[in-house]
C-alpha cells in the first residue's frame, strides 16, 4: 500500500497493520516505534548499510565521499506516517 498519496513509497499493508497494532500496545515512544519499524520496509538493509543515514552529522570526510544520504523522498515519507500515527493517537 502506498505511505502517503503523490509519493512513492509502497510497503506491504499486512506489516503496515501489524505494526500499527504493536505500537498501540506501547506505553511510551509508540511514534518512535512506528519508526524504527518502518524503516526495514521501506528501505533495503543494502540501501542502510551503504548509506550515510539522513547525511546531517558525518563522522568523516570519507563517509561524505563514499557514502550518499538516504532517498529524502523516503525518509521524509517515514517520518510523515510516523508523525500522522502520533496525531491520530495523541503519541506526542
Amino acid at each position: 500500500m502506498q505511505l502517503i498519496s503523490n509519493y512513492n513509497v509502497w510497503v506491504s499493508k499486512s506489516k503496515l497493520q501489524f505494526i500499527m497494532k504493536e505500537a498501540l500496545s506501547q506505553k511510551e515512544g509508540a511514534p518512535l516505534f512506528v519508526l524504527r519499524r518502518l524503516i526495514p520496509l521501506v528501505f533495503t538493509w543494502e540501501e542502510l548499510a551503504a548509506s550515510r543515514g539522513q547525511g546531517l552529522n558525518c563522522k568523516s570526510t570519507e563517509d561524505v565521499i563514499n557514502k550518499d544520504p538516504l532517498d529524502p523522498t523516503k525518509v521524509l515519507v517515514c517520518k510523515g506516517e510516523m508523525l500522522s500515527y502520533a496525531l491520530v493517537n495523541r503519541g506526542w
